[in-house]
């Protein structure tokens, strides 16, 4: 496999003065489904901002797969998918359309165009919404969207900007679902995320940045022996009784409960208890993560 990402000694500092990231260094293999990790502030967003060319390198270098981000900004262009947090398409043009602008954006023939774009659209389940406007989406269909608007002009790294960030539980499942797929199929992806339940499920390496500095980069293995715990607030489609829900639930009110996951308690194996009890759950909130906790710790000066 070669390196499809190699940063080193990356620095940002905007025009008041603030340092976003602080000689940054790591690289992203091919094939690699790799977490970017950190709460606001940390220099994630900085860092997408550089790699898809909104902000420009102060100090430092970047390769893609061999190409020099300076040197070779178009090449590197085509190379990248971005899926945004936010919804940043025309919310009154349809789903074909959508995907026909970022083809002829990304300098796709006309003849490529319809077979590339019908068979994304199957790929993603939104083949018979094709000529619905956005705006008539649900919010999962729209979160495929962009997904797919993403992938049009097939790159060799996909960038995914808190994916799955207030969506319901089963967009949620079933965007990691397809993400693993991808990922499967040799498509390298990179992932920011406030989740390390999202990182953990999807991840094989991950990075933690805090404060614009880079505080690990290894395995994801690796850094999930430094977290124990993580309380997890979830919200039922239905009233709910303390004897409908399973023992380590801590019951709240009829609508929500508390758990508290852990690496054998995982959140995946709550869902199956979930599914088995018939409990429909609504949406969930992490109230204290390991991730945040960790990183309380770093910014008193403890190491991962």
């Amino acid at each position: 496999m070669s390196t499809a990402l190699n940063i080193k000694k990356l620095s940002k500092v905007y025009t008041d003065g603030f340092k976003a990231l602080d000689r940054v260094s790591f690289d992203v293999q091919e094939g690699d489904f790799f977490s970017l990790l950190g709460p606001n502030g940390a220099g994630k967003t900085s860092l997408i901002n550089i790699l898809t060319q909104l902000n420009r390198i102060d100090e430092g270098h970047i390769e893609v797969f061999g190409l020099d981000l300076r040197k070779e900004p178009v090449n590197i262009k085509r190379m990248i998918g971005l899926v945004p947090q936010e919804f940043n398409f025309n919310m009154f043009l349809t789903v074909q359309q959508i995907l026909f602008y970022s083809a002829g954006y990304y300098g796709l023939s006309p003849k490529a165009q319809a077979p590339r774009i019908n068979m994304i659209l199957k790929k993603l389940n939104l083949f018979e919404k094709r000529h619905v406007m956005a705006r008539f989406l649900s919010g999962g269909m729209k979160r495929r969207l962009m997904i797919a608007r993403a992938l049009i002009h097939q790159p060799k790294i996909l960038l995914l900007d808190e994916p799955t960030a207030g969506v319901d539980v089963e967009t949620r499942q079933e965007t990691w679902a397809f993400l693993k797929q991808l990922n499967q199929e040799g498509l390298t992806i990179i992932l920011t995320t406030h989740y390390l339940e999202e990182a953990e499920r999807l991840c094989n390496q991950a990075a933690v940045l805090h404060l614009g500095q880079l505080r690990f980069s290894g395995s994801m293995n690796a850094l999930l022996k430094t977290f124990n715990e993580e309380y997890i607030q979830f919200f039922f489609s239905k009233p709910m009784t303390k004897l409908d829900l399973p023992k380590y639930f801590k019951w709240l009110n009829e609508s929500s409960a508390c758990v508290t996951v852990t690496q054998r308690r995982t959140l995946q194996k709550v869902f199956s208890e979930c599914e088995k009890r018939s409990i429909k759950v609504d949406r969930i909130d992490v109230l204290e993560s390991r991730l945040e906790r960790t990183l309380t710790g770093l910014s008193k000066g403890k190491k991962l």
